[in-house]
């Protein structure tokens, strides 16, 4: 019976031990994902990331224009100054508490990037352009010798994305190597790149 009793003691202090482990490493690994996915606070975790650092801030207000979630990332493009002639991109990381953190604000003149990125489930070519006229309806990607058709919303601000091989070793995408098309498949890369 005394052994019994030790066997008992001896799980629950176990499973006790478990339980207690779990949390702290739930509580580690959530600890830096505090950001809830609600515009709002997005946006105001952005305007931090920019200030951070800085003596005059940067700006107080942003306005989110377009947002994409792939896998565990969320892509947010956003314009801000005084006539919304400035804009942005930021990434975010989803945590296993289905909170976000931030990773990078990328801001300037202009939106036009081209990347490979890396999420939980595999890597893609990550698109994000103003497409002003909406006319382009596709873009051709060239990428270690192998050609990707990335097609586009019919929105003004758009953030797109194609699945690529995870062997892919590139990670940014020279602007030589894209070209951008219409619903006709017309060429149109140097009017798309060069439109105000």
């Amino acid at each position: 019976m005394k052994r019994f009793r030790n066997i008992v003691f001896g799980l629950i202090i176990f499973i006790f031990t478990i339980i207690i482990f779990n949390r702290v490493e739930y509580s580690y690994k959530t600890s830096s994902y505090k950001i809830i996915p609600k515009k709002s606070i997005l946006a105001k975790a952005i305007i931090q990331k920019m200030n951070y650092k800085e003596d005059t801030p940067v700006t107080k207000y942003i306005n989110i224009k377009q947002e994409k979630d792939i896998d565990n990332k969320k892509y947010i493009l956003f314009v801000f100054g005084d006539n919304k002639e400035l804009a942005g991109s930021a990434e975010f990381t989803k945590g296993i508490n289905n909170k976000y953190k931030i990773e990078w604000v990328s801001h300037g003149t202009s939106i036009d990037g081209n990347e490979i990125i890396k999420t939980n489930k595999g890597k893609y070519i990550l698109l994000t352009y103003k497409n002003l006229h909406k006319k382009v309806q596709y873009a051709k990607v060239l990428l270690n010798n192998k050609e990707f058709k990335v097609e586009f919303p019919k929105e003004e601000y758009v953030i797109t994305f194609h699945k690529v091989p995870d062997s892919t070793q590139d990670h940014y995408i020279d602007i030589n190597n894209i070209k951008f098309y219409t619903s006709d498949n017309v060429d149109i890369t140097q009017e798309f790149l060069f439109e105000e």
